[in-house]
């Protein structure tokens, strides 16, 4: 548990940077994690209404805690991330004034064997965020057609040798466990492995991906967003650790920040609206050298900001 307990959040200070929050605003966590991110709120902010939600019953127990000091301030939601207008509702609120999204596995996840996040130790083939969902990794690896594990593979995952990999997988079905999974893929690289980065990383991240939905979850739940976020001013932060996440978000940004909010399949357009957001930065905001020299995992964390603007017609 204490190894759990101090898992280092990522990219704290340009989350206060970015946030733009004042004294008495609300804020959601829509990836609350262990609470670092909040806690870095509630601790900047006085009298700041901050919501939480996570899908990882584990996470919402270990923020409890971690928050404890505040829990005056603080409503906690056991929930997907693309449930985030139901949370709202329920907390009776019209406007957000900032909204993070914090992507990818936490240390709470990878520090607990029995979930099956990680390839570093004898696992259940597991991988679910949500405890109380059926779809485990071990169904979608045993039971899937050869074609679909490929197609996982190569979507969710990039992954080079997807074919050699889930022709292996089929072949040598039943697998057990994690380690079982990660040998098979150091099979299929035969040596022609990264030197930074373990073969099997790409593959149980697309296992991982299947598993929960994480990327049509993303989408909803982006665009969700854009409906709660206070009008104008209201700011979306979002930190992704792959190019598969940030590609979503990044499409996103630029889709609502174009000048025209018109269905894109119209031929003519006439209604000369001004766009949803503006981009808060145009280049990607990455950690600082100091913080990746002390948190080498913060080095692939990609942060994006947009900001809602008056959407009305032009004069």
């Amino acid at each position: 548990m204490n190894k759990i307990l101090h898992h280092k959040t990522v990219m704290v200070k340009e989350v206060l940077e970015y946030v733009n929050l004042q004294n008495g605003d609300t804020f959601l966590d829509a990836t609350l994690g262990g609470g670092g991110h909040s806690k870095a709120i509630l601790e900047k902010y006085d009298a700041i209404n901050l919501i939480g939600l996570d899908k990882d019953i584990s996470a919402i127990n270990i923020a409890e805690t971690n928050l404890e000091h505040y829990r005056d301030s603080i409503t906690l939601h056991n929930t997907d991330f693309s449930n985030i207008d139901k949370a709202i509702k329920e907390n009776q609120i019209k406007n957000i004034n900032a909204i993070l999204f914090d992507l990818g596995t936490s240390q709470i996840q990878l520090n607990d064997p029995q979930r099956g996040f990680s390839f570093q130790s004898k696992s259940p083939l597991d991988m679910r965020m949500d405890q109380k969902q059926q779809t485990t990794a071990e169904e979608i690896i045993n039971n899937f057609k050869e074609s679909d594990i490929m197609q996982i593979l190569s979507e969710y995952g990039e992954e080079r040798y997807s074919k050699t990999i889930a022709k292996l997988i089929v072949d040598r079905r039943p697998i057990k466990n994690t380690s079982e999974l990660s040998n098979l893929v150091l099979t299929a690289y035969k040596g022609r492995r990264n030197k930074k980065i373990h073969p099997a990383t790409k593959v149980f991240q697309a296992f991982r991906i299947a598993v929960n939905n994480e990327l049509k979850m993303l989408e909803i739940a982006l665009s969700k967003s854009m409906k709660l976020l206070k009008n104008p001013g209201g700011r979306l932060v979002v930190i992704s650790f792959h190019s598969i996440e940030d590609r979503i978000v990044k499409q996103f940004f630029q889709k609502e920040s174009k000048n025209c909010l018109c269905d894109s399949k119209l031929i003519i357009c006439a209604c000369n609206h001004q766009a949803k957001i503006k981009l808060i930065s145009k280049k990607i905001i990455r950690p600082s050298e100091q913080e990746i020299k002390e948190n080498p995992s913060s080095r692939s964390a990609k942060m994006r900001v947009a900001e809602v603007i008056e959407a009305r017609k032009a004069s």
